[in-house]
């Protein structure tokens, strides 16, 4: 078989008028988390998650940079830590201004930085916000004049915040800080002002004017020291007794970014929910964001009887499967992208999409006219996803992105486009339709298949090169140029289940690099051919029932980006040729088997390990949904397995307050009275509750249909009725208890990182 099956190598796609181009083709950067302009200058500055500052020209072609600043070796990285906030004086370069030569910074700091790999996330540092002295004409930071203007203790290493601006109208400095991280607020920095500078945007006099504009600090954080400002005399919560009165706005989670635009004279948040929402909010004093009893606008917690501030909502949430680590962006005002001009362009860094949100007044109230998706971006999740945007002096946009030597870019218009062929005839897979291809392909069956909406699946494997290296208890490896296939039918008749219409047929292709991309082809309706989707599309089928009656059932054919929600890379990838899905007796499949395909396989060389029948027995196995001779529990966790732990305890970057995987036994699964990483709904809620169904999220999220609940997120628009049925004969049967939460598969659950972008999706 030929590698690839005429696939590309590497997926290029761009599925709008709008793509990534690379700004500065010889220029590269480590982690870059944030850019903007130097004062009075055609000079760009850009910062590394780790702690450097690097300047450069604003020049195309431009070749050199310069480290103007490196706290790499007291700068604690990775995640949402990092160096995240620069921004200079408004007087900056000001001949005879005191300030002329000042930029201020937040870090997080650490003595003993861990590096190059992830910490502990209850690893302590120190939140600090730092005045350095600057030369105007070099940007060199003069590392000796560091002059500490917060420095408070940090117990996790998500939600930094760290974005910074200075306001033109009243010259204040305004710093966003999230809620000092861990899941639910557990570190209690939400809905108060008396503790830690934590969960809120502060706003600060660094010039301390005194008189009739600012105050000295009346009281210091509990954990913490703050010097060297004053705070502005019209602060919302100014003359509350025992309040740090910094706070301007508190009840935010995860504002990883904020920016101004003096044009509509508008602050934008970006503040990463946890796991229902992402939301846009709009600065304004006094105000309330409602973390954690809201998330977006959806209510998730208790609401306080006597809430801090002004209680507003946000102006715009987004749901998990568009957006799951919200990234703040800037409104455009430059020339290039004429239009674009006047929008907010944001992004996220989990699906990296880009939208452009136009919006207009009524009164002093912002109005959302439209969010248009610009694009779906190759650029998403922990390997090199979206971390920030920027502009230069002119106002021009640049985008930045996670990785090592990784490159700035910028928006530009283009067509619809990818180097995959358009249509599924022009590969070499003859026969796929009606389930017979081309000779090569491997067919396989699995033990407990991913519910796909009733669809039913033929599978098959292209290994033109080399073995696929055998794991029994951990996902496989396989050769560059593997090709999975999968082939999707609809029975839209179901008292005549064997005829079928073609849908799809899906590709996971082992790229070059060891990386992974998956792409669909969608047949036509007379089943001729099938062309491929650059962004996830919808169809209303009309399925008519065994009754006879006639529905409308939504199928959703996914886009490149969400075949890599579940075959992401901490779940390996593949996620059903493995051994626990494998491991079983073929019937009814073409095949060169007769018996275990783990024995016949290793018996042909397929895999680089020996198997006979009396190892394959001693091996992991799912049992089938419908198999009556396992017990309940045993095809309930093969369902999960198949069906969950791709994020569902899949790896520790991967955010799950449970353990989906065969391997773990179910009481050390965290299911049972196991807490919610969510939050409750309902009193009382756990994933499972023992007799009790309607307290069980698992069984809820399973039968629910709406965007912000339904699991899975991406693909599912209708229930797994046998299961569901199966899942409340369980809870059931389950003798009642108290429900005091179970310990989480992780200690701290964690999600894609950004970077100090949105790290714990988050």
């Amino acid at each position: 078989m030929p590698p690839f099956l005429g696939l590309p190598a590497r997926l290029e796609l761009e599925d709008g008028q709008w793509a990534l181009r690379t700004a500065f083709a010889k220029l590269e950067f480590d982690d870059p988390v944030a850019l903007l302009p130097g004062p009075l200058s055609n000079t760009l500055l850009v910062l590394e998650r780790e702690g450097k500052i690097f300047a450069f020209d604003n020049e195309r072609n431009t070749e050199k940079k310069s480290c103007v600043l490196d706290l790499s070796k007291v700068t604690q990285g990775e995640v949402d830590s990092g160096l995240l906030g620069l921004v200079f004086h408004p007087q900056f370069g000001v001949p005879g201004s005191p300030n002329r030569t000042y930029a201020y910074v937040h870090y997080a700091y650490s003595p003993d930085p861990v590096v190059g790999r992830w910490p502990e996330y209850t690893k302590p540092t120190r939140s600090r916000l730092v005045r350095f002295s600057v030369d105007p004409t070099t940007f060199k930071f003069d590392r000796a004049s560091e002059l500490l203007l917060i420095d408070q203790e940090d117990q996790n290493i998500f939600h930094q915040g760290g974005s910074m601006f200075f306001h033109p109208k009243d010259g204040f400095l305004y710093l966003s800080v999230g809620d000092e991280g861990a899941s639910n607020c557990r570190l209690d920095n939400c809905q108060r002002i008396d503790k830690d500078l934590f969960s809120g945007v502060l706003r600060l006099d660094v010039d301390q004017r005194g008189g009739g504009v600012s105050h000295p600090i009346p009281r210091q954080p509990e954990t913490g020291v703050t010097a060297n400002y004053y705070i502005p005399n019209d602060n919302p919560f100014v003359g509350l007794p025992g309040v740090l009165e910094e706070f301007y706005a508190i009840g935010l989670r995860s504002p990883h970014r904020i920016t101004y635009d003096a044009v509509d004279d508008v602050t934008w948040i970006a503040d990463v929910g946890q796991k229902g929402r992402e939301e846009l909010d709009i600065l304004k004093a006094g105000a309330n964001y409602q973390w954690p009893a809201f998330e977006g606008f959806e209510k998730r917690g208790g609401i306080p009887e006597k809430p801090l501030g002004i209680w507003t909502d946000p102006v715009l949430d987004l749901p998990r499967d568009q957006s799951a680590s919200i990234i703040g962006g800037n409104v455009y005002r430059g020339k290039l992208l004429p239009g674009l001009v006047g929008k907010y362009i944001f992004g996220d860094f989990v699906t990296g999409n880009i939208w452009a949100l136009d919006y207009d007044y009524e009164g002093q109230r912002l109005v959302i006219k439209s969010n248009e998706r610009l694009l779906s971006s190759k650029f998403r999740n922990r390997k090199n996803g979206i971390t920030s945007f920027g502009l230069d002096a002119a106002g021009e946009l640049y985008v930045l992105t996670l990785g090592r030597r990784s490159k700035i870019l910028r928006i530009a218009s283009t067509t619809p486009s990818t180097n995959a062929p358009k249509l599924l005839s022009q590969l070499d897979l003859l026969g796929v339709r009606e389930g017979n291809p081309r000779a090569g392909l491997l067919p396989y069956e699995v033990q407990n298949p991913l519910w796909s909406d009733g669809a039913t699946k033929q599978r098959w494997m292209s290994l033109p090169k080399g073995q696929a290296h055998f794991e029994a208890w951990a996902p496989w490896r396989f050769p560059e140029g593997t090709v999975f296939v999968k082939h999707f039918a609809m029975a839209l008749d179901e008292r005549q289940p064997d005829d079928t219409r073609a849908l799809e047929t899906r590709f996971l292709v082992a790229a070059r690099n060891k990386d992974y991309y998956g792409i669909t082809y969608r047949w036509n309706r007379e089943g001729t051919d099938a062309e491929v989707v650059l962004t996830r599309q919808e169809e209303e089928l009309e399925i008519t029932g065994v009754d006879g009656r006639v529905r409308k059932q939504k199928y959703v054919y996914p886009g490149p980006f969400d075949c890599m929600t579940c075959h992401n890379e901490e779940a390996g990838s593949v996620i059903g040729v493995r051994t626990e899905q494998l491991n079983h007796p073929v019937s009814g499949v073409r095949s060169w088997f007769d018996d275990n395909p783990l024995v016949e396989w290793s018996q042909r060389g397929v895999i680089d390990f020996k198997l006979g029948n009396s190892s394959a027995a001693k091996a992991p196995r799912l049992v089938s949904l419908d198999d009556e001779s396992s017990s309940v529990e045993e095809r309930l966790r093969s369902y999960w397995a198949a069906n969950c732990a791709m994020c569902h305890g899949a790896g520790p970057r991967i955010r799950s307050n449970w353990d989906a995987r065969w391997s773990t036994p179910l009481d050390k699964q965290g299911i049972i009275d196991g807490e919610l990483e969510n939050g409750e709904r309902v009193e009382g809620e756990r994933v499972v509750v023992p007799g009790d169904v309607e307290r069980s999220a698992m069984y809820s999220r399973s039968t629910s249909d709406a965007a912000s609940l339904r699991m899975p997120p991406i693909g599912r628009r209708r229930v797994d009725e046998k299961y569901t049925r199966l899942l409340e004969q369980w809870i059931k049967s389950l003798p009642a208890r108290h429900a005091s939460a179970a310990p989480s598969p992780h200690a701290e659950p964690a999600a894609p990182s950004t970077s100090g972008a949105a790290a714990d999706a988050r």
